[in-house]
């Protein structure tokens, strides 16, 4: 009840929580290597900081094909999101 943006990226998601927009809050960057919705997508959560339960933005999609097993990095104090290569 109440549902106001369904999260679903498909099958085999990998998600990366942190601050992607720089605004104090935590955002979503999912990468998804499935069908039908191959690629990596930015869900942004638009505030207030520190909610309990916060309301993301529709998926955005950053790029793809997606790689699989996502992780986030961080190099010289900036985040990096890195994935597996595939040939």
């Amino acid at each position: 009840p109440g549902l106001v943006v369904d999260l679903h990226v498909g099958l085999w998601a990998f998600p990366i929580v942190y601050d992607h927009d720089g605004d104090g809050d935590r955002d979503l960057i999912v990468g998804c290597p499935d069908k039908p919705h191959n690629g990596v997508w930015l869900f942004e959560n638009p505030g207030p900081r520190g909610a309990k339960q916060p309301v993301f933005q529709p998926p955005r999609k950053l790029g793809g094909p997606a790689p699989s097993y996502l992780t986030l990095s961080w190099i010289d104090g900036r985040p990096r999101v890195l994935g597996s290569q595939r040939e």
